[in-house]
């Protein structure tokens, strides 16, 4: 960060009479004072440290806060001739970057998108579709959290599978509805 003008490492709201003093060389003892000289302090910094931009940030500093813990869920509809009605959706952690559609016509599909809320949750939620207008209600739960392993259940099991997904990171899977 030598050769940086003062004002460059300012923080945001400081003007350069915040920083009256910063420079003093050494006290009467020859110790160095409180406000010693910027660039001798950053130099001085551990080596472990990493630039970013004009402040430097701990390498680990923050970095849970931008794991991807958001939710994909596909529905897809195998039954040859009947549609699939939107009954209920909804999330208990995060929020819906794309709601599930109303009507999933036979041999459709829809790709849902939840994204990770703030904190340590992750993101979990729900969506239930009817097969038919009148017919069986299918459930479908999914959770992608911070610290445990992503879970989705559909159910009835008769009239749904689940396919393979990752037990870790962010959760992307097909549910298929038959």
């Amino acid at each position: 960060m030598s050769g940086k003008d003062d004002l460059d490492m300012l923080e945001p709201g400081h003007s350069r009479a915040d920083t009256a003093g910063l420079d003093a060389p050494r006290n009467d003892s020859g110790e160095k004072t409180v406000g010693e000289d910027i660039s001798a302090s950053a130099a001085a910094r551990d080596d472990d440290e990493v630039q970013n931009g004009d402040f430097e940030v701990p390498p680990t500093s923050g970095r849970w806060l931008f794991i991807d813990r958001s939710s994909t869920v596909t529905v897809v509809n195998d039954l040859p001739t009947v549609s699939l009605v939107l009954d209920s959706h909804g999330t208990e952690f995060g929020s819906y970057l794309d709601a599930p559609s109303q009507i999933i016509p036979p041999q459709g599909y829809t790709s849902v998108r939840v994204r990770d809320g703030t904190g340590p949750f992750g993101s979990k939620g729900w969506i239930c579709y009817t097969i038919g207008d009148k017919g069986s209600t299918v459930r479908i739960d999914f959770e992608c959290p911070m610290a445990q392993d992503n879970q989705v259940t559909a159910s009835p099991v008769s009239h749904a599978t689940v396919h393979s997904f990752s037990p870790n990171g962010a959760l992307h899977v097909e549910v298929h509805i038959h």
